[in-house]
């Protein structure tokens, strides 16, 4: 009886550990877990209790899968203001029911952006008050989002962190937006037709 009530309990927390960001995108979930196994040299993982910058009203559109987490550096270093600095990257990763549900999420989120801004979808932007570098890839039924402080820009370090958001995470079909602090905002791959009302 014992072992079966261990049994019991293991399985139904192993199903409660697999469903804790919510409902399918197992294939998203498992290139998040690579993004992260690939930079868990001199970087620890946080998950709890984050505070990351603003990247605008995302978090509340219908998404029915969210993950976010926060890649520390195990050591101090001089950021480009000057002053030793923990890197704190933040990564948050959004999976919506369908396509329509997306395109739905996305209308929300650009109407409601960074200091409640809003962005017109494949308008870029020369000058952008308050921004903060982000590296932004949509496909079909996901959005995944990479942000950190002014603190780190410059562009050696944007593009390390790009280039591996690219590799994880984007494909031949992603839209693909960048930011860089105060600006510019780029939409740098398959740029939404400006006359498309579907993100409007």
């Amino acid at each position: 009886m014992k072992k079966l009530l261990l049994s019991t309990f293991l399985l139904c927390s192993t199903f409660l550990l697999a469903q804790d960001y919510g409902e399918g995108h197992e294939e998203l979930n498992q290139r998040l877990d690579a993004f992260i196994a690939d930079n868990s040299e001199g970087f620890e993982l946080e998950e709890f209790n984050l505070s990351p910058p603003d990247i605008g009203d995302i978090d509340d559109t219908e998404h029915i899968y969210f993950r976010e987490f926060m890649l520390q550096s195990e050591e101090r270093s001089q950021s480009e203001l000057g002053r030793n600095q923990y890197q704190k990257i933040y990564v948050n990763a959004y999976g919506y029911y369908d396509e329509t549900e997306r395109d739905y999420a996305m209308k929300e989120w650009l109407s409601d952006f960074i200091d409640g801004q809003t962005v017109r979808p494949g308008r870029d932007k020369r000058r952008y008050q308050y921004a903060h570098p982000m590296v932004v890839i949509i496909n079909e039924d996901h959005i995944v989002v990479l942000s950190y402080e002014c603190a780190w820009d410059s562009y050696d370090y944007y593009d390390q962190w790009r280039e591996k958001m690219f590799t994880y995470f984007s494909d031949a079909n992603s839209v693909i937006m960048e930011i860089r602090c105060e600006g510019p905002l780029e939409w740098t791959r398959n740029r939404p037709d400006t006359s498309d009302r579907t993100w409007r």
